[in-house]
């Protein structure tokens, strides 16, 4: 009887430690399905969120490329204003001269950012350093330019005032509305002003026009504007006319209130569309039978090419007719077209104009109204009875005119554009590996690295690259 208990109590023992064993075995075979659980819906959530991550950066993303595809596809000929390895707080920059819409000079370079690290850790301490491409389009270098100690420019306020700190020129001041218009002045950005006879004049730059106002009565006059070929005037000089820095058309334009040639036309001029033509006619509003000239040797165009076959007739109009081939001229170019010996001419002071017909096979393809030659009243204030003129054409960028002949006629200090001058800064979504630029014939390619999902804390990056082509013509 006491063995058998014995033998029955050590039986039960060892049950008793099998059954610990089991439970214990039972207990990590749990805990290690359940790590494996969470560490499998761990991996699931953070690929999740990974991939929701660079969805969400991609989707951002997208408007700076299309800004840079922007950019690159709308480069000037021109095309390069400089670049370094490293400038300011940027590397691997260039500045590219652009047309319209973007503003004559745009700049694309690294810049190092600071934030949190992007690693989806959910650790909020970590922070990191990267790279991010910025695009800036700017307008000018110029700080404000005054050939007066009577008057400053505020660009802040877009206003002018007084040396003894007294508003000039604001748009809510009552009396600050165009006189011929009444409509409120509203000055932007404006770049330069220069005093003359008991006149102030003002480039005011971003609204494409020259102002003049009249210190003795407050009033305030367009001279001249966009229509008239004003595209950002960034300075001003007057020596018996006004010399305009014309940054976004390129050029120098002369405002004069009077014209000695009077048996000559010479004028620029745009047109609103696309035009093929194999003739120009040229009806001038004072004569009734045009009897000069009568040679193509009288005419020069610019950028409309001639042949020394082509035909020039007289009598109710004045004829160019183009030999072998029509000619195209589109609706961004500004045209120059000048008409010596023109019989006959005016013998008073008035307003006169000529009508332009531009014609394929006698059809009219589109009609333009010039001026010919304007009356002078002696001063430069209104926008009446001026000529307008341009002076020199293709200066890469125009600005801080100082005399007749005298102006800067490209950037002179980047830093001071990069620092002020820009209009729109665009940042790209994604960190950039790198971004360099290369020149093979006439092909500009542009390739920007940059990465897709970037982990700065396990350093497992997906990198990216794009290369943007432009042809240079």
């Amino acid at each position: 009887m006491h063995n058998s208990l014995k033998t029955k109590n050590k039986t039960l023992k060892i049950n008793f430690w099998f059954t610990l064993v089991e439970l214990l075995i039972a207990v990590t075979l749990s805990a290690l399905l359940m790590t494996s659980v969470m560490i499998f819906t761990w991996a699931n959530i953070r690929n999740s969120k990974k991939n929701e991550k660079i969805l969400s950066n991609s989707n951002k993303n997208y408007s700076f490329e299309t800004k840079l595809l922007e950019v690159t596809g709308n480069i000037d000929t021109n095309w390069i204003y400089n670049s370094w390895s490293s400038f300011w707080s940027y590397s691997s920059w260039i500045f590219l001269s652009t047309k319209w819409p973007n503003l004559p000079i745009t700049f694309i370079g690294i810049k190092t950012f600071t934030g949190f690290c992007d690693s989806f850790s959910w650790s909020a301490s970590a922070t990191w350093t990267i790279n991010r491409l910025v695009i800036k389009e700017m307008l000018s270098e110029n700080n404000s330019h005054s050939w007066t100690t009577n008057y400053y420019i505020n660009r802040d306020k877009n206003s002018i005032y007084t040396s003894w700190s007294i508003l000039a020129v604001w748009t809510w001041l009552k009396w600050n509305s165009l006189s011929s218009s009444w409509t409120w002045t509203e000055l932007n950005n404006p770049s330069a002003i220069i005093e003359n006879s008991g006149i102030l004049y003002i480039a005011d730059s971003w609204n494409n026009r020259i102002l003049s106002y009249v210190i003795s009565t407050g009033g305030i006059y367009e001279i001249a504007n966009n229509k008239n070929w004003i595209s950002n005037p960034t300075d001003i000089y007057y020596s018996w006319a006004l010399y305009i820095t014309n940054a976004w058309a390129w050029n120098i334009i002369k405002i004069t209130d009077w014209m000695w040639t009077w048996d000559k036309l010479d004028t620029s001029f745009k047109v609103p569309k696309n035009i093929t033509f194999d003739k120009i006619e040229f009806i001038f509003n004072w004569i009734a039978n045009i009897s000069s000239p009568t040679s193509s040797w009288s005419f020069t165009f610019s950028w409309i090419s001639t042949g020394t076959e082509d035909i020039v007739s007289t009598w109710t109009t004045l004829t160019y007719f183009f030999s072998w081939t029509t000619r195209t001229i589109n609706s961004w170019t500004t045209y120059w077209v000048t008409i010596n010996s023109i019989s006959p001419y005016p013998t008073s002071t008035w307003s006169y104009s000529v009508k332009v017909n531009f014609l394929s096979w006698v059809i009219v393809q589109d009609s333009l109204n010039l001026p010919y030659f304007i009356k002078w009243d002696w001063i430069t204030t209104t926008m009446k009875w001026n000529t307008i003129e341009v002076l020199s054409w293709w200066i890469i960028y125009p600005n801080n005119i100082t005399s007749i002949t005298a102006r800067d006629s490209t950037i002179t200090n980047y830093n001071s554009l990069l620092n002020n001058s820009f209009w729109i800064k665009t940042i790209s979504e994604l960190p950039i590996k790198d971004f360099n630029y290369n020149v093979d014939w006439n092909i500009l390619s542009i390739k920007v690295s940059y990465y897709k999902y970037y982990d700065c804390l396990n350093e497992k990056h997906i990198i990216k690259e794009k290369i943007y082509k432009k042809l240079l013509k």
